[in-house]
């Protein structure tokens, strides 16, 4: 029976006219751009691409070469920059080819195909009476499909394309009274869909544009069946969009399949595999002890976040929901037999805090957009390591608003602007004092972006930062602000004190009275260890000793204990690096790298501090910035990571390094007084970071190479108009210049 009632549905398209897929112009700036640009672009985003033919990324909506009235929409919706799967995805889309596209919930996937949907449309004839949709969006859930269509009605609202979401749950009539009047876009979860074709309500004869949205969540619900149905209703030679957060068999066997030629884009790894940033626990009891088990966790977890329990069945659901209740809990169930309202009614009451546990078998497992949830329990094993890792997903951590203290300094201002371009919907908060060594020249490409925000402030204010995090909404804060230390070790080194450990210590209570914080990434120095032997080969672990030699290393070392205590006290999730030296564009020239290069230029004498033989290893700015990035996302919370590399020099050799670039003789290298204690050697291991996913990609001769050519361009006083160039290119600086500020103890 089920096969003759296939049979019916089988479309025959052999009088359909000619269809024209291809609506991309590529824009004189993407084709102006190099390969080398086109593949850094895609390595800063973690784009992977593949198929025949790939197109360039596109980097702004005018080069995507979307008509006036998208341009509109978009200006409207307050958009600035694509999302890296929309910089990708839309070229692929409007060239008309099938396309694959990997990629999480958030990832701006929605309009990534919505938009190239519009034009498409607005290119096949208008509707006639009788007719069904030219685009279809086929969605696992309702609550999906229902945000896919508010999307519809915000961006297509200027070509006037009507739309309709159906799914079941919901009466059929105003579902099938919009089918029959004849609408552009249906946006349909499949069984409900499948309803209405066998009630011939609509047909899918026009259907020329095709969306598989959560496509891997489709087949675990076991959609794939009513999905082969639907597709034998569809012209075979529409334009495929797949859809999916995974790449497992399943979907891979289906794309080749319904696929022809497609592209693939994936933002991050495609890999289905256990997200090693969330903290997993294993409870082994018997079914009876396992509702008394819940209630204890939920005794000693509950703050005010969130709380999702995953529970195998609807009836379970329920009565698991009744029995929390009863003992005070303020939670709610979600499942496929309630009502739409009732549904969105819960999620509503989870969101806002007014519930904060909610119940749910894995119809809620995808696409649940929430803030600060604390805790995922599996009430019942999931039944496939699939279903586990999308319920441990949901609390998987994703930054949404980031405060960087520091950002305008040196390794900050990389960081920062790597986020803003990267993360274009993750808000970026900078706040500096701006100091001598710190200028908003470092953040000059990205001040007008939208996701980013300056504030010009001191950590040591503790109104100032709770105002912050509140308003802001700060979920991350990335702490980079430090009293820098080559200036002050000759001079004033209360300053130390002042901003490294008091300021830090400001920053950390501010975090802990406002409670929102998700992650504390806290950023210290190879230095806290003291010096390491220059015999031993094996750089020092994460577990080694802290044992500084001066008062900048102290300072640091007192910060991040008061960090870990922080962590262990108050649960504040906190994350410490501890980096080796550092070199690159926007550095003040105070530092003996750029201060070498830039007195090299003007055939000066190169001032080493001492004998010159202390060993260092150097790491190129842009390698330490993905670093922190990485940690910050990756790392496990309560963790250290060593920022590091294990190729090291002297700075003679440095000197010499620099000298030789610019010709200079030998004897331009002079010695001059040494601070009180200058440690001879920094070596730490970074297998850690390694661990992570981490790798040093600009070695020496090329990172130097780039540091001298943005120092001569950009090495005049002009560009740190905080600071006193010219006299941080002296060699003792303080003892010439004051450019350090007193520090008054009461």
């Amino acid at each position: 029976m089920l096969r003759d009632v296939y049979k019916r549905m089988i479309a025959d398209f052999r009088d359909v006219p000619a269809l024209e897929k291809n609506f991309y112009y590529e824009h004189p700036d993407v084709t102006a751009r190099s390969d080398g640009e086109v593949e850094r672009y895609r390595a800063e985003r973690d784009i992977h691409v593949g198929g025949e033919g790939v197109p360039k990324p596109v980097t702004t909506f005018e080069e995507a070469s979307f008509p006036e009235y998208v341009l509109h929409e978009v200006a409207k919706a307050g958009f600035k920059e694509p999302t890296p799967i929309q910089a990708q995805g839309w070229p692929m889309a409007l060239l008309g080819r099938d396309l694959i596209g990997i990629a999480e919930t958030g990832s701006g996937k929605t309009l990534a195909y919505l938009l190239p949907a519009v034009v498409h449309i607005n290119a096949q004839p208008h509707l006639s009476p009788g007719d069904g949709p030219i685009v279809l969006a086929l969605a696992p859930t309702r609550e999906l499909a229902v945000q896919i269509q508010s999307e519809c009605l915000k961006f297509g609202s200027s070509s006037r394309i009507k739309s309709t979401c159906v799914y079941g749950g919901a009466p059929k009539g105003p579902q099938g009274n919009d089918l029959r009047r004849g609408v552009e876009i249906v946006i349909a979860t499949p069984g409900r869909l499948i309803d209405f074709l066998e009630g011939r309500t609509t047909n899918l004869r026009r259907v020329t544009y095709l969306v598989l949205d959560e496509a891997d969540r489709m087949l675990d619900m076991g959609f794939e069946p009513q999905i082969r149905k639907i597709l034998g209703q569809i012209r075979p030679d529409r334009q495929t969009l797949l859809w999916s957060a995974t790449w497992p068999k399943e979907i891979q066997a289906l794309a080749s399949e319904f696929l022809t030629k497609p592209y693939q884009v994936t933002i991050g790894s495609s890999d289905l595999k256990a997200n090693h940033k969330i903290e997993q626990a294993f409870d082994f009891v018997s079914e009876h002890e396992k509702l008394p088990r819940l209630l204890r966790l939920l005794e000693r977890e509950m703050d005010g976040r969130r709380v999702i329990v995953f529970c195998e069945t609807k009836r379970g659901c329920d009565a698991v929901t009744r029995q929390l209740r009863q003992d005070g809990f303020p939670a709610l169930s979600i499942h496929g037999d309630k009502t739409q309202q009732e549904r969105d009614w819960v999620l509503a009451e989870f969101k806002n805090g007014k519930h904060p546990i909610m119940l749910a078998t894995d119809v809620a497992a995808r696409g649940l957009d929430v803030k600060d949830i604390k805790l995922v329990v599996n009430y019942d094993m999931p039944g496939s390591a699939e279903d586990y890792l999308v319920a441990m997903a949901v609390e998987e951590y994703v930054p949404r608003s980031i405060l960087i203290t520091g950002g305008a300094g040196f390794i900050a201002s990389h960081v920062t602007i790597k986020l803003v371009k990267r993360y274009p919907h993750v808000k970026v908060v900078v706040l500096d004092k701006l100091d001598y060594c710190a200028t908003l020249e470092n953040l000059k490409s990205i001040r007008d972006c939208p996701n980013f925000k300056f504030v010009k402030g001191e950590i040591q204010s503790t109104d100032l930062i709770v105002h912050i995090l509140e308003t802001e909404e700060i979920d991350t804060v990335m702490h980079f602000a430090a009293q820098t230390h080559v200036d002050n070790s000759f001079g004033n080194s209360l300053a130390f004190t002042m901003n490294n450990t008091y300021g830090t210590h400001v920053l950390l209570e501010s975090a802990r009275l406002y409670g929102k914080i998700r992650r504390f990434l806290n950023v210290s120095t190879d230095e806290v260890y003291g010096e390491t032997s220059l015999g031993k080969a094996e750089g020092l672990s994460e577990a080694s000793a802290l044992e500084p030699t001066n008062p900048y290393s102290a300072a640091k070392a007192g910060a991040e204990m008061m960090a870990r205590a922080y962590h262990t006290s108050y649960k504040l999730p906190v994350i410490v690096t501890r980096g080796n030296n550092v070199y690159g564009p926007h550095q003040f020239p105070e530092k003996m790298i750029p201060k070498f290069i830039l007195r090299a230029q003007r055939g000066e004498k190169l001032p080493i501090h001492g004998d010159g033989m202390s060993v260092r290893s150097y790491l190129y700015v842009e390698d330490v910035a993905e670093a922190y990035i990485i940690v910050m996302l990756k790392g496990t919370v309560g963790e250290t990571y060593n920022i590091g590399t294990q190729k090291e020099r002297t700075v003679v050799d440095v000197a010499t390094d620099i000298a030789k670039h610019f010709g200079l003789p030998a004897n331009s290298i002079v010695h001059v007084r040494d601070r009180a204690f200058n440690d001879r050697r920094y070596f730490i291991c970074d297998k850690k970071l390694l661990d992570l996913g981490w790798s040093e990609t600009v070695d020496w001769k090329e990172g130097l190479k780039r540091t001298i050519d943005w120092f001569l361009e950009h090495g005049q006083p002009e560009y740190w108009s905080n600071g006193n160039m010219e006299a941080a290119l002296e060699a003792h600086p303080t003892l010439q210049h004051s450019t350090a500020v007193p520090v008054r103890i009461h």
